[in-house]
């Protein structure tokens, strides 16, 4: 089968379609024929190498999320059909003609979706809706704040807390964006935020009355922290899920274990550790984060 190799450090240029052994489904297993995958920060990060890959991930591979339909079955899964179309989360290796992932992985695709739309939706749906509903206790009327509700997550999480019955507040640097989310995505409330350190919490108050707001997802953080606080109900919620702001601006990113992590993206895509050599052609490709594309379409 083909896939899409890294074959050193630095941009697109490292890049080569090569041929690598087939794979074959084990027990309980689906192997997939890939249409389409999406690029994220960690596809970026693995390029530079600033990301390896999770043990039991292919280290040279990237992609994190496909879309396609099952082309094989392992003994013991019975949850599927060949032929079927599904979608899902990977820890790495989308970026190639085929994968091999437990049944129980699978999403299937809704029938309205081509093969492009499903591969952008896991990781950006999946992670708001973990924030949201199963950390973040959304409910019918709870009082949403959003930060870079125009991100990737954030759109997922616009949906998601409209489709619940929250009440919906977004922030965002540009207008044009609060402008689409507002057309495209019903968002109730959005307020432009360009001020050095930002102003929102007379707004987001105004908003909701004296309480403020229950629940907040940032996807920011940073100088946005006094702010969101001041913006929050007595025994509010805050879930961050990303950090982009300057490295002089926040803690460091340290896992579980206390071992230092790579800097999270902002709104565009890149966070700080994509702003050098090699990153500006990335960078291009970074403008694409949380949308699909086809892969190996013949």
């Amino acid at each position: 089968m083909k896939a899409v190799r890294i074959t050193g450090r630095g941009g697109p240029e490292v890049l080569e379609l090569c041929e690598v052994p087939d794979l074959s489904p084990g027990p309980g297993q689906a192997m997939v024929r890939v249409r389409g995958s999406a690029i994220n920060r960690a596809d970026l990060l693995q390029c530079l190498g600033q990301y390896p890959a999770p043990p039991g991930a292919p280290q040279d591979i990237p992609g994190l999320e496909y879309a396609g339909e099952v082309v094989a079955l392992g003994a013991g899964a019975l949850d599927l059909n060949v032929g079927q179309r599904v979608m899902g989360i990977v820890s790495g290796g989308g970026f190639s003609e085929q994968l091999v992932v437990h049944e129980r992985e699978c999403m299937k695709i809704p029938a309205d979706l081509d093969f492009t739309e499903a591969a952008a939706i896991p990781e950006a749906f999946l992670t708001a809706f973990d924030a949201l509903v199963l950390q973040g206790n959304l409910r019918v009327g709870t009082r949403l704040l959003i930060h870079a509700v125009a991100s990737g997550v954030g759109t997922a999480a616009l949906q998601l807390g409209s489709l619940a019955g929250a009440l919906v507040i977004g922030t965002s640097r540009s207008h044009a964006k609060l402008d689409r989310c507002r057309s495209e995505l019903a968002l109730a409330h959005g307020i432009l935020c360009r001020d050095n350190p930002p102003r929102f919490a007379n707004e987001v108050r105004a908003i909701t009355g004296p309480l403020g707001v229950d629940l907040v997802l940032d996807l920011v953080g940073g100088p946005y922290l006094n702010e969101t606080l001041a913006s929050m109900s007595p025994r509010g919620r805050l879930l961050q899920v990303d950090a982009p702001a300057p490295p002089d601006e926040q803690a460091p990113h340290l896992d579980r274990n206390g071992s230092p992590q790579p800097p999270p993206r902002g709104e565009d895509g890149l966070g700080p550790g994509l702003r050098g050599t090699g990153a500006s052609r990335l960078r291009r490709r970074a403008t694409q984060s949380g949308r699909g594309f086809g892969l190996f379409n013949r």
